[in-house]
């Protein structure tokens, strides 16, 4: 009587957690945990999770790196008309509690070109900085690396992305 009542117990078990929905989270993937479909502050990190469907669910963003052409203005003016170049750009999503309202705000929106949109603005408003700005400092470029440094400082802590690398291409 004991194994039967096991068994059905486990069997009760599974099918609850088939129900609720097992969710895992794989390396390097990050996600937040959606309450009533608003993002809560807390993060999911690596692992199995439940999820209840329209009560607590979970949103995975992969870690993939995503491989961007985003284009600017040749000249040195980002954002304004004029001759196009492409900058090709490395990036992936690090915090989905950042991420998450801009998926909310876009929805049928795909998440590369949600990245693809922040990066562009902050490069653009970066570029559009008063000259005062950059005295203190020496002007970002593409080859040192401080290009990525400078967006990332608002990118991470304004929408959970970071941009790997950044260089002009070559096609």
């Amino acid at each position: 009587m004991k194994t039967l009542a096991f068994i059905a117990s486990s069997i009760l078990a599974l099918l609850v957690m088939a129900y609720f929905g097992v969710l895992y989270v794989p390396e390097a993937a990050t996600g937040v945990r959606l309450k009533m479909g608003s993002a809560t502050e807390e993060r999911i990190t690596q692992g199995i999770h439940i999820s209840i469907p329209w009560l607590y669910e979970i949103q995975v963003f992969s870690g993939a790196i995503h491989i961007s052409q985003l284009e600017i203005n040749a000249d040195g003016h980002a954002c304004e008309p004029g001759p196009r170049a492409k900058l090709r750009t490395l990036w992936r999503i690090v915090d989905a509690r950042r991420f998450m309202p801009l998926v909310a705000a876009s929805p049928g929106t795909s998440v590369a070109a949600l990245g693809e949109r922040q990066i562009l603005q902050t490069f653009c408003a970066l570029s559009k900085a008063p000259p005062e700005a950059s005295k203190h400092s020496p002007s970002p470029n593409f080859e040192d690396g401080s290009m990525e440094t400078i967006l990332n400082q608002s990118l991470v802590q304004g929408f959970g992305v970071e941009v790997l690398n950044m260089a002009k291409s070559t096609r």
